[in-house]
């Protein structure tokens, strides 16, 4: 039965501290009790214009992964970051694996950890190594050009088109308690976004989160405050909409010290690792019951579409690029329970081998 109700929205206006001047920042709430609610069946087939698998596979053992951290689509190939064998492996478009981007150790176009990586216009691969506090820059052939120190300790990364770049810092930085910085292409700091609020355990980390970019914003949301910041592609912030999902918020006491009531998290939800905007949509992952739910809002008719996932679904969704949802299909959760999923029978068998699949839904 679909309960019939209306979003409430404010809407106003919060001035939004910088470096260099305030700016008026629109501040948008939603509701998310007050939503309609629907199964995601009802409305994917009306957003998606085809749908695509692609079994990731490799000739050797240099193209075996154990987790899928991000992905992401550059010049027809496929960049997976994976921290557990801290690499990031490329493949074609139809999975056969091609390169790796840099090795692990301290020298020149090295890295001890792969905190992010994001793609420049042209090629231009930049990895964070969140260990050194290091961005190592390679070029589309996958050879190391230079290597910049990070002004902050960082955790993920997004190049703008103008070669800045927006930084998402990680919440212990000595310098600052800011949670985003806008940088030139030598790391001089130009502004400033957010801050880390003290009463929260921002050092827990639930799962990782990234930069989204859409056609006309890259989205940002750190874990815990249920708050989406738009940016502009210049990396001026736009927008911020945030999530009240009421009853389901988390309470002081339990953001104070997160590991110590982590049992009771099954009553709360928070906005997940992946926020994008697809026309008048709001997509992406709620962290729901300890899980991740994929969802489509429909921000005019104020309508929720969602996918309960759990440990017997095999699909992650994971990015949005180029007006594409990105998932994956993990061989971890592959059992005879998930084989009734309506899959083809080669990805079955390449689940059962191993194997991740990348599935791509293109949108109309």
């Amino acid at each position: 039965m679909k309960e019939i109700c209306f979003i409430l929205v404010s809407i106003f206006v919060i001035s939004c501290s910088s470096k260099h001047n305030s700016k008026n920042v629109t501040n948008k709430e939603i509701k998310y009790h007050s939503l309609i609610q629907y199964d995601i069946n009802e409305i994917l087939p009306q957003i998606i214009k085809k749908q695509k698998y692609i079994l990731l596979t490799g000739e050797n053992k240099d193209f075996l992964f154990a987790q899928i951290d991000k992905i992401q689509f550059n010049n027809h190939k496929i960049y997976i970051q994976d921290s557990k064998t801290k690499s990031l492996l490329v493949f074609d478009s139809t999975g056969q694996g091609i390169a790796k981007v840099g090795n692990f150790g301290r020298g020149p176009g090295e890295y001890t950890n792969i905190a992010c990586f994001d793609i420049d216009s042209k090629g231009n691969i930049y990895i964070v190594d969140g260990q050194q506090d290091k961005l190592n820059v390679y070029d589309s052939n996958f050879v190391a050009t230079r290597t910049l120190l990070l002004p902050y300790e960082t955790d993920i990364i997004t190049c703008l088109p103008n070669g800045h770049f927006l930084l998402g810092l990680s919440s212990w930085n000595s310098k600052t308690k800011k949670q985003v910085v806008h940088v030139d292409s030598s790391m001089n700091t130009l502004d400033y976004f957010g801050e880390y609020e003290d009463q929260i355990d921002n050092d827990a980390w639930l799962f990782n989160y990234q930069f989204t970019k859409t056609d006309n914003h890259i989205v940002y949301n750190r874990p815990m405050n249920n708050n989406i910041h738009l940016f502009e592609k210049n990396g001026n912030i736009q927008k911020i909409i945030t999530f009240d999902f009421s009853s389901n918020n988390i309470p002081n006491k339990a953001k104070r010290d997160i590991l110590q009531h982590y049992q009771y998290f099954d009553d709360y939800y928070l906005v997940g690792d992946l926020t994008f905007l697809y026309k008048n949509y709001i997509g992406g992952n709620l962290f729901k019951h300890k899980e991740m739910e994929f969802y489509m809002l429909d921000t005019l008719k104020n309508t929720i579409y969602s996918k309960p996932t759990d440990m017997n679904t095999l699909e992650i969704f994971s990015n949005y690029q180029e007006n594409c949802i990105i998932s994956y299909l993990d061989p971890s959760r592959f059992s005879s329970k998930n084989m009734t999923s309506g899959l083809p029978l080669e990805i079955y068998k390449h689940l059962e081998e191993g194997n991740f699949v990348v599935c791509i839904y293109e949108l109309k």
